[in-house]
C-alpha cells in the first residue's frame, strides 16, 4: 500500500482537496441558496401583503362606482320622473260667472307670460301664472258667439328660457248664462 501511495499519492491528495472543495462548496452554496430562498420569500409574502392590499382598494373603488352608479341612476329614474310630470301640463280652463272664465296653473312650474289663443286668431294676454295660481280674463267672443266652443291653445314660457313656448290645447268649457 506504500507502493500504491508513493505513486498515487499526490493524486490521491488532489482528488481528496478535489472532493474537499466540492463539498465545502456545495455547503456554501446550499447555505447562499437558503438566504436567497429566505429573502425571495420575505419578497413573496411583501408582495402578497401588496397584493391584497390593492385588490382592497380595487375592490373598495368597485363598491363605490357601484353605488355612484347606482345614485346615478336614482338621478335619472327622478329626472325622467320630473320631465314626465313637467311634460303633461296641468293646465284648467273655467266659467266663472258669465263671460269671466278663468285659467289656473296646476303646473309644478311657474309660467310667464301665459296666453289664451282662440282659433279665430284673436288672445288673450294674461301675464305671469305661479303655480297653484289662476288669472281670470272676459271672453268676449263668448258673449258674441254662443257657438264658440273650439279648442283654445293655452301658451307659457319658462321663467329660465322665455324664447321657448309650450303650449296646450284645451276645449272651451260649456257656457252657461248666469
Amino acid at each position: 500500500m506504500t507502493d500504491w501511495f508513493s505513486q498515487h499519492g499526490i493524486e490521491f491528495a488532489a482528488f481528496v482537496l478535489t472532493l474537499v472543495v466540492t463539498v465545502v462548496g456545495w455547503v456554501v452554496e446550499h447555505k447562499s441558496s437558503k438566504e436567497r430562498n429566505k429573502d425571495r420569500e420575505e419578497d413573496i409574502k411583501l408582495l402578497r401583503e401588496q397584493l391584497e392590499a390593492s385588490n382592497a382598494t380595487v375592490s373598495t373603488l368597485r363598491d363605490q362606482v357601484r353605488a355612484l352608479e347606482s345614485q346615478a341612476d336614482a338621478l335619472q329614474r327622478q329626472a325622467t320622473i320630473q320631465e314626465d310630470e313637467a311634460s303633461v301640463p296641468e293646465w284648467e280652463l273655467r266659467q266663472v260667472q258669465n263671460l269671466r272664465h278663468s285659467v289656473a296653473n296646476n303646473n309644478p312650474f311657474d309660467a310667464k307670460d301665459v296666453r289664451v289663443e282662440l282659433s279665430n286668431g284673436n288672445e288673450y294676454e294674461l301675464g305671469d301664472i305661479s303655480r297653484g295660481s289662476e288669472s281670470s280674463f272676459l271672453f268676449l267672443e263668448r258673449g258674441l258667439e254662443v257657438s264658440t266652443n273650439d279648442d283654445v291653445r293655452i301658451t307659457w314660457a319658462l321663467p329660465d328660457d322665455l324664447s321657448h313656448r309650450f303650449f296646450v290645447m284645451k276645449p272651451a268649457p260649456p257656457y252657461h248664462r248666469s
